[in-house]
């Protein structure tokens, strides 16, 4: 790192250094360091800069929602999608799909953070296109995971088939979010054995 400047490859070991410090209970600092990377990345002009912010932006937004902050997330994920939008040049369309892709679904569950559940079913269900058509499961299944819980929220009829599908698709794959997926699910079914 020249002039404090972090280059894209400090970005990983910012991102695993702001992970620790999360781990150990110090989420002010975890959120500081990468608020920090961000604002020295979006400093640079360079197609790699823009894909490090990026990934630095969708880390910090995880952290400010998992910290009870979704409202700064939905900013951090717009900021994303932003960059997103208006595209990197020399980085193939393809790759900046899965980028938007990851912004949409983080967006989806900043709102449903906030509650805004019927506002962060499109943005889920546009993610989980995305990663489909991507041939990407282990994102699919978990941005369906995410969809299912909104469509429960709001009472969608959709929401048991889409749980269901999430529950055996990361099941299969061994997902660590196969649990949370399992206890959606049967709260689903015990809501519904009650009404």
């Amino acid at each position: 790192m020249r002039d404090g400047t972090p280059s894209t490859g400090d970005v990983g070991q910012r991102l695993r250094g702001a992970g620790a410090l999360h781990r150990l209970g110090r989420a002010q600092e975890a959120q500081e360091r990468l608020h920090e990377a961000a604002r020295r990345l979006a400093e640079q002009d360079t197609p790699q800069s823009r894909l490090a912010e990026l990934t630095v932006l969708n880390s910090l937004g995880s952290l400010l929602r998992q910290a009870g902050r979704p409202a700064e997330a939905l900013d951090i994920h717009r900021r994303s999608e932003r960059i997103c939008h208006a595209g990197i040049p020399g980085r193939t369309e393809e790759l900046i799909v899965l980028y938007h892709a990851v912004a949409r679904q983080q967006i989806g569950n900043d709102l449903a953070a906030l509650g805004r559940w019927h506002e962060a079913e499109p943005p889920l269900r546009q993610a989980l296109a995305a990663f489909e058509e991507a041939q990407m499961p282990a994102w699919a299944e978990a941005a369906r995971l995410d969809l299912g819980q909104v469509l429960t929220a709001t009472g969608h009829r959709e929401a048991r088939q889409t749980l269901l599908a999430a529950r055996e698709a990361l099941t299969a794959l061994r997902s660590p979010r196969q649990a949370e997926a399992a206890v959606a699910l049967a709260s689903l079914d015990e809501a519904t054995a009650d009404t």
